[in-house]
């Protein structure tokens, strides 16, 4: 089976096969835009000055988030000569497993033992927004992995766990951690912690652990505060505080950076799909842990770690799934304590599926269904083809959607196979083998579809034509110029020149008849006296290369 309890050796197996396919798929794929070579671009260009403080793009300043991401870029590019993006990768695979591990050891802490927490970190594993990240240069892993390092470290000094005895150092270094959750997403790294233990604390009437919060904060910006200070004399404080400004308080209240346009209910949508297949079962947990534990502290702590994210995210103007990472260990703990100490008609029926519940059997018969959808796709027996936008490319991923629908095929007999004989055994192994899905999806899938997405050929055709120390042009007005770094991350330290109308653009080619001109066709139009020098489509956007004419 893919997952025995009573079988060490096999459950061993079975992570380092998936690590092992995890970790291998990380350099097949380039780093695909909008996210990640908005990460990856500020290391590659701070490890090409050798510096560590000052983060740019196209070499101006690039302050939409902390260092935390690129440095992990830049010590791993250390090891292996360069940053490439398996060098960016890695640190957050690694932080995954730190994620992972602490969500272990904080169900091991609430008295659950060494199964109770290993279930509850397996659920984690299996959810498809921690596979997302793991393997996805963003930053919100490592803010997300050091808060749940700080609050165990902190839950183990905690003076009710200790016998009323309170272990400062501990509590300290929960709170160290909070700072590098600061340096990892900003002041949310401590606020949002903060929040929880003050709510935790007032509601079990805690109140000298309450007011030794605050002195314990400035242990978070000791830890922090450092960069900030270099960084304020390196690009000036006034400049350092209005990005701040924009970055934190302004996100938090406008849309003026984007991510807009979403109402109160979105997280509810985006917990449905990230969650999966652990949501159908979060309701009747918090209901169960509500009913029969909410006098428990450990359940309390785990409410709050849900809620008051939770609330905060929905009332901010500023909206994305990824935002939420932070909750997913509260959310697997919840899950695995009622699957673990649940009894009752109505809990075995929904579990398992057998009554008005969906969930366990029935959502095995769900991946089932999807695998000889997913099957039929790649051996082209559905009409259905909605990849039809990008000519070739449905052949391509044939071969690895049959692939993927054999191993769907095998994860979801083996866990209904599990469900009825040993239901924890059955959401354990659902749980690993959605782990190796996605382990698979790297190897077989993802790269076929990086040859759509990947702008490293286009690049390296741009670089080839362009002296080292010129610009490249750049025409594309308003907020599609983001795209940019997806091409700088293969220029090799070349720059863009960007123009915000046609006259710009058609008197900078022609100063120079070798200059080179990155726009879309319907800008081209508008351009005198151009000639094409090339045409790419990426993903779902066509590019033309302008250069003056003869």
């Amino acid at each position: 089976m893919l997952y025995q309890p009573e079988a060490k050796h096999i459950r061993g197996l079975v992570w380092l096969l998936i690590g092992g396919l995890f970790l291998g798929g990380l350099a097949r794929r380039d780093w695909w835009y909008p996210d990640e070579p908005d990460v990856a671009l500020p290391a590659i260009e701070m490890a090409a000055r050798g510096d560590w403080v000052v983060p740019t793009q196209n070499g101006a300043i690039w302050l939409d988030y902390p260092p935390l991401a690129y440095w992990g870029a830049r010590v791993t590019g250390l090891v292996t000569g360069g940053i490439g993006p398996f060098t960016a990768r890695v640190p957050m695979l690694i932080f995954a497993v730190v994620l992972l591990l602490a969500t272990a050891r904080l169900g091991r802490r609430f008295g659950w033992g060494d199964d109770g927490g290993r279930m509850a970190a397996t659920l984690l594993a299996g959810t498809p927004l921690i596979w997302q990240q793991a393997t996805n240069v963003q930053v919100d892993l490592g803010y997300a992995a050091a808060q749940a390092v700080g609050l165990l470290c902190y839950l183990r000094g905690d003076a009710a766990e200790q016998g009323s005895k309170t272990n400062w150092g501990w509590r300290a270094l929960g709170f160290a951690a909070f700072g590098v959750a600061i340096l990892g997403k900003g002041p949310l790294g401590v606020l949002l912690p903060g929040l929880i233990l003050t709510l935790w604390h007032g509601w079990n009437r805690e109140w000298r652990p309450l007011w030794q919060l605050a002195p314990l904060a400035l242990v978070s910006l000791a830890v922090a505060l450092p960069w900030y200070v270099m960084l304020g004399q390196r690009i000036g404080w006034g400049v350092l505080g209005e990005e701040f400004y924009l970055q934190n308080f302004d996100r938090f209240q406008s849309t003026t950076r984007g991510h807009g346009g979403k109402g109160w209910w979105y997280y509810g949508k985006s917990l449905a799909v990230d969650f999966l297949p652990w949501v159908f079962l979060l309701v009747p947990a918090m209901y169960h842990g509500w009913k029969t534990q909410r006098a428990d502290r450990n359940w309390r702590l785990l409410a709050i770690w849900i809620l008051a994210p939770l609330v905060f995210f929905t009332v901010a103007s500023t909206k994305r799934n990824v935002y939420l990472l932070p909750i997913y260990p509260a959310l697997a703990l919840m899950v695995a304590n009622w699957l673990r100490a649940s009894a009752g008609p109505w809990a075995t029926r929904w579990r398992r599926g057998v009554g008005r519940g969906w969930s366990g059997f029935w959502f095995v018969i769900g991946l089932l269904i999807l695998v000889l959808v997913v099957a039929g796709w790649g051996m082209g027996t559905s009409g259905w083809d909605p990849l039809r936008k990008y000519p070739g490319l449905m052949v391509s991923l044939r071969p690895g959607l049959i692939v993927l629908g054999l191993v769907m095929m095998n994860v979801g007999w083996w866990s209904g196979r599990s469900m009825p004989r040993d239901e924890l055994k059955g959401w354990t192994t659902l749980a690993l083998g959605g782990a190796l899905i996605a382990g698979t999806a790297m190897h077989t899938v993802l790269p076929v579809i990086d040859e759509q997405r990947s702008y490293q050929p286009a690049a390296k055709w741009l670089g080839e034509r362009t002296p080292a120390g010129e610009t490249i042009g750049y025409f594309w007005p308003g907020r599609e110029a983001s795209k940019r770094p997806a091409w700088l991350c293969h220029l090799d330290g070349r720059r863009l020149e960007f123009f915000a109308d046609d006259a710009a653009a058609t008197a900078w080619l022609n100063q120079r008849p070798n200059r080179l001109l990155l726009t879309t066709p319907a800008l081209a139009t508008g351009l005198n006296s151009v000639v094409t020098a090339a045409e790419w489509r990426i993903s779902s956007t066509s590019w033309v290369v302008l250069k003056a004419g003869e």
